[in-house]
């Protein structure tokens, strides 16, 4: 069985998630994805290529089903604690 080949983000899909979710949804700034890149389990950092906050289901829909037909993947997160 072959892996699923994931992309990394493109301008198409910055202008996708801007476009549906507003610029001030949208982070790209390095130094705002530092939050992002961990949480507070252990000692290891991983950064995003963005962070997206959509605000209802419909936003979460629409992102998720970009996503999967684009191949990208998806990490959620909560809280962050662990």
């Amino acid at each position: 069985m072959n892996k699923p080949y994931y992309k990394k983000i493109n301008e198409t899909d910055i202008h996708f998630f801007t476009k549906t979710l507003g610029e001030n949804n949208v982070l790209l700034d390095r130094s705002l994805l530092v939050d992002y890149a961990h949480d507070e389990t252990e000692n290891l950092i991983f950064f995003p290529e963005l962070v997206v906050f959509p605000s209802n289901t419909k936003d979460v829909s629409n992102l998720l089903k970009y996503c999967n037909e684009h191949l990208i993947p998806i990490t959620a997160r909560g809280a962050g604690t662990s």
